[in-house]
């Protein structure tokens, strides 16, 4: 098994300035293929110059093939001088890139007058399973390089040269597509086909499987067994495990304890990586010996992303939220501050450098809180969003708040920081300690009234779950 990695899913070019030169911030880069086929350049030239030469960081691109297959809406956007819907240019981008059959099935169609494109299904790959495999696969493995070859990067390198490798993934992903309980066998079937041309074409790269279910096929284990028994026999070195919006703060202890269970399961001789996790499977990094499992990486974005939903529904303006490690969640403002002051101000004897000094032992002393909270605790209000917009309900206008940009930069830092911690963390500490701390903060939150107890209550699920694991073997 592989080091546990860090995985932080690129957002847009915007927020690149916020990890540009600091890639202490992530073991591996996930990029989507189609943020790749609409900035091919940039991207490039992000990864010259941060990860160039740094033997530990790497990046992948996750192809992203799986949006070919629900509504075409949600891979089209209004164009501004017309008011219809045609396909985004990072998804045109990317089906040039990819070929048949997506480019008679969607792209062509949705370019003519009819515009009546539609989504592919797993029979439209007849003939085509091969090259867009190819197409998919050698689309990661040589646009990052190809670009830095056209800007001269390249011409002092020969073939031979180690610095080559930095300009590669890390591993390959072939097509993937989602199952769900409905259509799971053709696409399952299909899955596997690409994997097994990847095997065949690519016997020298890494291969890593992405396996995106939805829930309905996680709870089955009919289901959930069929796939995992496909998966676990074909020589790749591993998955990359997407649960259909899996919120592992929301989730039943039940639900965790099938997810337990299946990466258990798929754990034999594959490294697991969960695209989209909270600290629970953080923890599941850690502790190979007192669980008898672990998995190898976990992902998140730039202060979003611990659960996704493979169709995401489009919503507002996002808010920004200020990370509170000691319950290692994301919270309204308003809640984090009334537990500053229960937790750390009406705790403190009254002086200011006491109060100052409690935040950093009892919630957080990165080097952005260091910076914002400084010697008073009244900064602490730096990461409340301040800027409002107007809005209607049935007529009603109502007014809400979202970040301005130093808002939403505070609580992005402090995020990226809380999560390195996180990895740490599970470096450092003993597991009977960390489940102790769960339900030690659990007690002492819940004590204060902010919130009910089921907004809490995950503490306490994470801590049986992980102890009840441990008792297995007893």
């Amino acid at each position: 098994m592989t080091k546990q990695k860090h995985i932080l899913r690129y957002g847009t070019n915007a927020d690149k300035k916020y990890i540009q030169d600091k890639s202490h911030y992530y073991d591996l880069l996930a990029i989507n293929g189609n943020m790749l086929a609409y900035t091919p350049g940039a991207l490039a030239g992000f990864i010259r110059e941060n990860l160039l030469n740094k033997p530990d960081k790497g990046f992948f691109i996750d192809p992203i093939t799986h949006s070919f297959q629900h509504s075409l809406d949600k891979i089209k956007s209004k164009s501004k001088n017309e008011n219809e819907k045609t396909l985004k240019l990072s998804i045109a981008n990317l089906i040039d890139q990819y070929g048949e059959p997506l480019t008679s099935i969607i792209k062509e169609p949705e370019e003519s007058e009819n515009n009546k494109g539609r989504p592919i299904r797993p029979e439209d790959f007849a003939g085509h399973e091969e090259s867009f495999c190819k197409n998919v696969i050698d689309f990661q493995l040589n646009e990052i390089k190809n670009k830095n070859e056209e800007k001269g990067f390249l011409k002092y390198l020969d073939e031979m040269d180690d610095q080559l490798d930095d300009f590669e993934p890390e591993f390959v992903t072939p097509p993937y597509f989602y199952l769900n309980e409905s259509n799971y066998k053709k696409w399952l079937e299909l899955n596997i086909d690409f994997i097994k041309i990847a095997k065949n074409e690519y016997p020298n790269i890494n291969i890593y499987a992405q396996l995106t279910v939805s829930q309905d096929i996680f709870i089955s284990e009919s289901m959930r067994e069929d796939i995992i028994a496909k998966y676990k026999n074909l020589n790749i070195e591993g998955i990359l495990l997407w649960i259909d919006d899996f919120n592992e703060h929301e989730a039943s202890k039940t639900m965790l304890e099938i997810y337990l269970k299946m990466i258990k399961d798929l754990n034999d001789n594959l490294n697991i990586y969960n695209l989209y996790g909270s600290f629970f499977s953080t923890i599941l990094t850690g502790f190979n010996d007192e669980l008898s499992f672990n998995i190898s990486g976990v992902g998140h974005g730039m202060a979003y992303g611990e659960h996704r939903a493979v169709v995401p529904v489009g919503g507002g303006i996002p808010s920004s939220k200020y990370y509170y490690y000691p319950l290692h969640k994301r919270l309204k403002f308003e809640i984090a501050q009334e537990y500053i002051k229960s937790h750390v101000i009406d705790k403190s004897s009254g002086n200011e450098s006491d109060k100052v000094s409690r935040y950093f032992e009892e919630i957080c002393a990165c080097p952005k809180c260091k910076e914002i909270i400084d010697d008073n605790i009244d900064n602490f209000f730096e990461f409340q969003s301040t800027k409002t917009y107007e809005y209607k309900v049935k007529g009603v206008k109502r007014r809400r708040t979202y970040p301005g940009q130093q808002t939403k930069e505070n609580c992005l830092i402090h995020y990226l920081e809380s999560k390195i911690k996180e990895f740490n963390e599970i470096e450092l500490v003993n597991i009977n300690d960390l489940i102790e701390d769960l339900r030690y903060n659990f007690n002492v939150y819940e004590d204060y009234k902010h919130q009910d107890y089921e907004s809490l209550s995950y503490l306490k699920i994470w801590a049986s779950v992980l102890e009840s694991e441990m008792n297995k073997d007893d």
